[in-house]
């Protein structure tokens, strides 16, 4: 009877802890430059080397997140790890709220790395593998699963909790994804033989797009690939927003220019060779020409001599293309100079100062 009484009480004492480490915040965010006000309700603790905290403080945290305006969150993963030699976990929590000022972060005193994750629509359940900052990386994020208006970001910062100031922690969420822009199309097919045809039936898409990225990898390495080479409507199909990565136009496109505005994403590509499992990310224009199709690949930020080494996260690729002549019979056959003038200006999403560079 005293051994059943005893398995009866340590249950109830597991009950007890796990409802006092459980906690939900549930609230919409908007925003595009902005920073977040928060009431903490709780702190769900992942397994740390103490078992348990002996303080808790709040520490405010200023959270910067960059245009594009369409950019909105609906939720943050916080994740608050001891500053020192082990780097291990001392608070995990989810804010599910309005945009204000700041966010309240729960940690136990001193040294504090914060590393926190929007938008990716992860479980609680799946946070509970982390223990330290190297295991983020383990985290990864499909583009498949990508939605415009709420694109995954992260970002870190460091703090000191239990110093008594007023200071808040900047931290700036950056998004894992990059953005191809299609900012203006022409063509202008004088002195050929075809002079005065205009393109029809225009599509714009990405090909050789790394669709799976770490949400803390700066590596930029591609780990799996679609639209390899060519368009694959299978695999676009596949995704919950396939304007991610493909688009048509809709008429003629002549000497005219036309700002559609188009806006692909890709996750980062810097791999330096081409090669078998290292294809450049491609913005490709398909067009028929007197009914015939053609193709306009165009490698991403690959220009020779001006120091292109591929696709960033949070970064904004823009092109202005005017078409001078047919292109590519594939759409995986580099274009040549003659065939096409380009206009590419790139800049980080947080709005730094733009640079150009000539094609």
């Amino acid at each position: 009877m005293d051994r059943h009484q005893d398995h009866i009480t340590l249950a109830f004492v597991s009950i007890i802890k796990s409802v006092q480490n459980i906690f939900y915040l549930f609230q919409p965010v908007l925003g595009i430059s902005f920073s977040l006000s928060l009431v903490l309700h709780g702190c769900e603790s992942l397994p740390c080397p103490d078992g348990c905290f002996t303080e808790t403080l709040n520490h405010s945290v200023k959270l910067a997140v960059q245009k594009p305006a369409e950019g909105q969150i609906t939720s943050i993963d916080a994740l608050v790890f001891n500053n020192d030699r082990l780097q291990r976990i001392d608070c995990y929590q989810r804010f599910e709220t309005d945009v204000s000022q700041t966010i309240n972060v729960s940690s136990t005193s001193g040294n504090k790395l914060l590393m926190a994750c929007a938008n990716t629509g992860f479980s609680l359940y799946d946070w509970q593998i982390i223990y330290t900052p190297e295991g983020l990386k383990q985290m990864k994020f499909e583009l498949e699963d990508e939605i415009r208006e709420f694109p995954v970001m992260s970002g870190l910062t460091y703090f000191t909790a239990g110093e008594n100031n007023t200071n808040l922690s900047p931290l700036e969420l950056r998004r894992v994804s990059a953005e191809i822009v299609l900012s203006s199309l022409s063509s202008n097919f004088e002195g050929r033989a075809y002079e005065g045809e205009k393109l029809r039936n225009i599509k714009v898409y990405l090909t050789n797009i790394n669709v799976t990225s770490p949400i803390w990898d700066e590596t930029g390495i591609p780990e799996r690939y679609i639209n390899h080479g060519r368009l694959n409507l299978d695999e676009i199909a596949r995704f919950r927003e396939p304007s991610l990565i493909y688009q048509e136009i809709e008429g003629e496109v002549g000497k005219d220019t036309i700002t559609p505005d188009i806006r692909l994403w890709c996750y980062p590509n810097t791999c330096q060779d081409e090669g078998i499992g290292t294809a450049f990310t491609r913005l490709v224009i398909q067009a028929d020409i007197q009914g015939e199709t053609w193709y306009w690949p165009i490698d991403i930020n690959r220009n020779e001599g001006e120091g292109g080494n591929g696709v960033h996260r949070n970064s904004v690729y823009t092109y202005d293309i005017v078409i001078r002549r047919k292109g590519s019979a594939d759409p995986d056959t580099a274009i040549s100079t003659g065939d096409i003038d380009i206009k590419t200006d790139i800049r980080e999403w947080n709005e730094k100062d733009e640079y150009s560079i000539p094609f």
